[in-house]
């Protein structure tokens, strides 16, 4: 029931019940969650988070799900996937990604000649071509 409501309560963003881990992993393995929402945008996860926490809602968050092991018996909470967050805009001092935002496997990239940053880090070389998926920050 309570995550009936929960799924009502955000209706105006994706979400699936129940939620298998072993579809949306790349090692295929892991068993179902109760509800898991798809949110596209920051304000949206940030909204939903915000209510969990609220509530005291156990929750996950699940990027691509690779690198991720999830046990046969599942997760009783809610699991935000952020795979479909892919918004890139380049600021003035700073390129903000959200978390599904990668370097070109979903066509979202930011060229070096798009943006030029003011600072150079140490270790930046990488991103002569594009910021690789690995450089995205998620918070």
């Amino acid at each position: 029931m309570l995550y009936r409501s929960l799924a009502q309560r955000f209706s105006s963003v994706a979400s699936q019940m129940p939620f298998s881990f072993r579809t949306h992993t790349t090692v295929g393995i892991g068993g179902e969650a109760p509800l898991a929402f798809f949110p596209e945008h920051t304000e949206e996860c940030v909204r939903i988070v915000r209510f969990l926490q609220s509530e005291e809602v156990a929750y996950c968050v699940l990027g691509r799900g690779s690198n991720v092991l999830v046990s046969d018996s599942g997760f009783d909470g809610v699991v935000l996937c952020t795979s479909g967050m892919k918004d890139i805009r380049c600021g003035r001092d700073a390129v903000y990604a959200e978390c599904g935002a990668g370097g070109g496997r979903d066509g979202a990239e930011v060229r070096s000649s798009e943006w030029r940053p003011k600072t150079v880090w140490a270790g930046s070389a990488f991103s002569a071509g594009s910021l690789p998926p690995s450089a995205v920050l998620c918070t």
